[in-house]
């Protein structure tokens, strides 16, 4: 199986902004037989009811003209097709596959064969190979692919392996199969993920993570079990996403059950605090509590109080303060958040702070403030106690306004009441 190129088009799912490669597609098989093209070529269209839906302008004529289904909406076209028997589907098909390329024509194939395909999913895919039209052709697959019900998935993912090498473009083929096994791990992720292992080895590590994060929608651990099989991480990773968007609970039991100390367990602990600090904070921080100390511990204190600060900044700088000296160094995430919310409350609750917690919040925050009042920025980097860590954080700043208002950042220089020596090294013409 061969498909090569770029994959497109995705199902609406959690996304990590992971690169698309392209993989190998199918194997060549016959197309629809004789008898099955001659049987739609003699059916005829028999008149049908008015759908009580249709506006009364619309149905004064008990037949619906091809033209006429531009003009309705998808839940008309369904109710259109619920009402004619599968030769009269066949037939309007047939004469949807004579249309010539347009606009309208396209919006009509679109609704047609979305509608078709969920009633009868392996018949619209097949009268949707008879378009000559390559780009038609590509509008009716990709309707029958989008509006079949999951449970169809399998069955189409299957024709779209065996059509005849060449029927539609690398492209195309991929964004077909890309959404057939997507909506087929909806319903059954084992079967989904077994073509992958059949057939899937060139595969777009894409459309393996797609299919693992729609399979964890239902059966997390067997998803993970598979992805344990496979060398690439964001296979596991989508899946711990996407429990984490259904079950924060139970990943986080399982986390905690599975935690090795290793950078793959720092991930998914990270993960899990974000995300119930998102939905329960105080739940976040029971599990937190749980982990042992160390790097995984201090990491995922930081993502939780992030999420937190978004909703509630003034509680999670509190939560911050209470922890041991040691423990502060979430600070960096609340100030930096609480600084685009309320950059006085914010700054006042850093004066709160000691030593390098406080340096560190500081220079999250004045990075967080550069770009709406670099001034301020700036001005909050000089009482930095570290040295090195006032002056990179200062240089930063100072670099990136010259690059964004080289006549802005210059005065300020020449006001400030930096010495002679700085001014001159912060003044040299950048690339110079």
């Amino acid at each position: 199986m061969t498909i090569r190129g770029s994959l497109r088009y995705v199902m609406p799912v959690a996304v990590l902004g992971l690169s698309v490669i392209g993989y190998k597609f199918l194997k060549s098989s016959k197309p629809p037989s004789d008898s099955y093209r001659n049987s739609i070529a003699k059916s005829s269209l028999i008149p049908v009811s008015q759908d009580p839906a249709t506006p009364s302008d619309q149905m004064e004529k008990r037949e619906l003209s091809l033209d006429q289904i531009a003009g309705l909406t998808k839940e008309q076209v369904a109710g259109l097709l619920n009402r004619m028997n599968a030769t009269e589907r066949a037939e309007m098909g047939r004469r949807l596959t004579l249309s010539p390329p347009n606009g309208s024509n396209e919006r009509k194939i679109s609704l047609f064969f979305s509608a078709w395909a969920q009633k009868e999913s392996g018949a619209a895919f097949q009268m949707a190979l008879n378009f000559r039209n390559k780009a038609l052709l590509g509008t009716a697959l990709m309707a029958v692919f989008e509006g079949a019900d999951p449970k169809d998935s399998r069955e189409l993912v299957t024709n779209l392996k065996n059509m005849r090498t060449g029927t539609v473009n690398a492209e195309l083929a991929q964004a077909l199969l890309n959404t057939g096994l997507s909506k087929w791990a909806l319903v059954d992720g084992a079967g989904a993920a077994e073509f992958l292992n059949n057939y899937g080895e060139d595969a777009s590590p894409f459309i393996w993570q797609t299919v693992g994060e729609n399979w964890a929608t239902a059966d997390p651990v067997a998803a993970l079990k598979w992805a344990e099989a496979h060398t690439d991480s964001r296979i596991k990773d989508g899946i711990m996403m996407s429990w984490t968007k259904t079950d924060p609970a139970a990943v986080a039991e399982y986390t905690l059950a599975h935690f090795d100390g290793g950078f793959e367990s720092q991930r998914y602990t990270s993960l899990v605090a974000n995300r119930l600090a998102g939905n329960d904070p105080r739940a976040a921080l029971d599990y937190i509590q749980k982990l042992p100390e160390g790097p995984a511990k201090q990491q995922a204190q930081l993502l939780a109080a992030i999420r937190w600060a978004h909703l509630d900044p003034a509680a999670a700088a509190a939560w911050v303060s209470s922890l041991p000296l040691a423990d502060q160094g979430a600070a960096t995430g609340v100030a930096g958040m609480w600084a685009t919310q309320d950059p006085q409350a914010a700054g006042n609750w850093i004066n709160s702070l000691q030593g390098q917690v406080r340096d560190s919040a500081v220079n999250a925050y004045a990075s967080s403030l550069a770009a709406r009042d670099p001034a301020t920025a700036i001005g909050w980097t000089q009482t930095i106690d570290d040295p090195q860590i006032r002056t990179t954080a200062m240089e930063r700043l100072i670099g990136d306004w010259r690059k964004r208002d080289p006549a802005a950042a210059t005065a300020w220089i020449n006001n400030s009441q930096l010495s002679a020596a700085d001014k001159a090294r912060l003044l040299v013409p950048p690339h110079s």
